[in-house]
């Protein structure tokens, strides 16, 4: 089971390594540990994360003549 399921977006990778970063720090790792204690099972945090790409394939994999922008 799961506690919650949670989507995150960041602008850059580089942004994302910050925010790893400092969820690591031993400064705030004392307090989010206890914060998680009262929030989740914490014999089990499975994390997963997924690259978001854009692609040109249209439906049926048909690649578009034109790709639309929403410049026009």
């Amino acid at each position: 089971g799961y506690d919650c399921i949670m989507e995150i977006w960041w602008n850059t990778r580089e942004d994302f390594e910050a925010a790893m970063k400092g969820l690591g720090s031993p400064l705030h790792l004392p307090a989010r540990l206890a914060d998680e204690l009262k929030l989740f099972a914490t014999n089990s945090n499975p994390v997963c994360t997924v690259e978001d790409h854009d692609s040109p394939v249209g439906p049926n994999n048909q690649i578009p003549r034109c790709i639309p922008t929403f410049e026009d």
